[in-house]
């Protein structure tokens, strides 16, 4: 689809416009982080903190003005509604060893999604990332539904903003679920008093992106922790790990929110024997449990080795639910949330935060380094906590999420293929998305 020349600068000129004028609107909003419940997303006590100028506009109601980033986005979204890839490809970041045409399957996913039918894109919001800004958009799915999507413009080394292409950030994805899960909630209206902690996401210093949250530090060993904590989750989680050490697969999984306890059951009668070695050696690995993150609903609870040959005292996390009826239990049984992208990666929650807030408290005294994996080198096929399981389109889940793999080498490797899972999944769903407009409004133009 090609738009005439004259419609495209009054589109032009029109989004610049809108973009300019209230790109002097800055305002700041804490939003529920959502987290994954089995297969239900839940908006918890967790903030996330943004800066962002609202737009909440429709795509052919903009035109440009003079702000340089508000031009810069512009005219991609522009090219990609025209149909212009190779111009897209030209405000594309280049990024070293990847070639300008591996962006083009997902360029062309996107005009297919945008350029059919751009009357009903609709541009809601541009959230400051630093130096980067984060241009959130919707269009109408279903009746009373809206698909969100977003795209991150990076700026170069000349203070130009060009798309980030095929490049995937566990921050955006995060930011762009919390503003699709917040259209049900609106942002929290707590102020910052209400939070015990914060921190800023690296590399956002300059134009801050903040998580807020409440949160308890203690040191328990949950195998033997000596009676209660005071802390009825973290409780909670000690008599949980009792059970583990002492029982068979299925007392523990009745411990788990269904869906998780049934996956958790049949995982473990599978594995026969070997879930025996498994269970060995999970206890002799340990939980020395040093620091619980109060995302109500859904506590964090991260502990330590108490195995002392594992060097580097690599912190793990266990998520344990309380249940609207009363409470609590495990939850998340080899399902992750976006919400999990960021605590998986030291980079981003570890590093910055959790490890020097332990370290000061004299919890912890290394440095992170590669840690000493404790795996059985047979007998259980152990599910691998970097995987990564992509909340999908309820139209497309199936009943049981999908079983956990069946060959893992390493339970606490370190490297991750959740990029490379998120820029597929981005292609296949922004593909989808405009497969499913182009049948919803009568199909294809001619």
């Amino acid at each position: 689809m090609q738009l005439p020349q004259a419609r495209l600068t009054a589109c032009l000129f029109a989004l610049g416009y809108a973009l300019g004028v209230r790109g002097q609107d800055v305002v700041v909003e804490r939003w529920p982080v959502p987290m994954l419940v089995d297969l239900e997303d839940v908006p918890t006590a967790m903030v996330i903190e943004l800066r962002s100028q609202l737009i909440d506009t429709p795509f052919l109601d903009f035109s440009p003005g003079g702000d340089p980033d508000s031009a810069a986005m512009a005219s991609f979204v522009d090219a990609l509604v025209a149909g212009d890839i190779d111009d897209a490809l030209a405000m594309t970041v280049e990024i070293p060893g990847v070639s300008s045409d591996d962006n083009r399957p997902l360029l062309d996913a996107f005009q297919m999604m945008f350029g059919e039918f751009p009357e009903f894109l609709h541009l809601d919001r541009v959230i400051h990332l630093g130096d980067d800004r984060l241009l959130v958009w919707s269009l109408p799915v279903e009746d009373g539904t809206e698909f969100v999507g977003s795209l991150r413009f990076q700026r170069d080394t000349d203070g130009e903003l060009r798309y980030e292409g095929i490049q995937s950030d566990p921050l955006t994805s995060l930011i762009t679920h919390t503003m699709d899960i917040g259209r049900a909630t609106g942002p929290d209206e707590r102020g910052p008093e209400a939070f015990t902690y914060d921190y800023v996401v690296p590399p956002t210093d300059d134009d801050p992106v903040r998580f807020r949250f409440n949160g308890v530090l203690l040191e328990v060993d949950a195998f033997n922790p000596l009676g209660p904590t005071g802390h009825a989750p973290v409780d909670f989680f000690n008599t949980s790990m009792g059970v583990f050490a002492a029982g068979g697969p299925f007392e523990y999984g009745q411990l788990f929110s269904p869906f998780s306890a049934e996956r958790y059951i049949e995982w473990a009668q599978e594995q026969g024997d070997g879930y025996e070695v498994y269970r060995a050696e999970t206890v002799n690995y340990g939980a020395r449990v040093v620091f619980m993150l109060d995302a109500d609903p859904v506590y964090l609870i991260f502990y330590l080795p108490t195995d002392t040959g594992i060097e580097g005292e690599p912190l793990r996390y266990g998520m344990v639910r309380r249940h609207p009826d009363g409470g609590f239990q495990l939850t998340n049984f080899f399902n992750f949330s976006f919400a999990d992208m960021l605590f998986q990666r030291r980079e981003y929650f570890e590093e910055p935060f959790l490890r020097p807030l332990l370290r000061e408290e004299g919890l912890i005294v290394d440095n992170p380094t590669p840690e000493r994996a404790v795996v059985p080198a047979r007998g259980a096929q152990l599910p691998d906590p970097d995987a990564f399981v992509v909340p999908r389109e309820p139209a497309d889940e199936d009943e049981d999420g999908g079983p956990p793999p069946e060959d893992v080498d390493d339970l606490l490797r370190e490297g991750s293929l959740w990029p490379w899972i998120a820029i597929f999944f981005l292609v296949v769903v922004v593909a989808a998305i405009a497969l499913i407009i182009r049948q919803k409004r009568g199909g294809p133009r001619t």
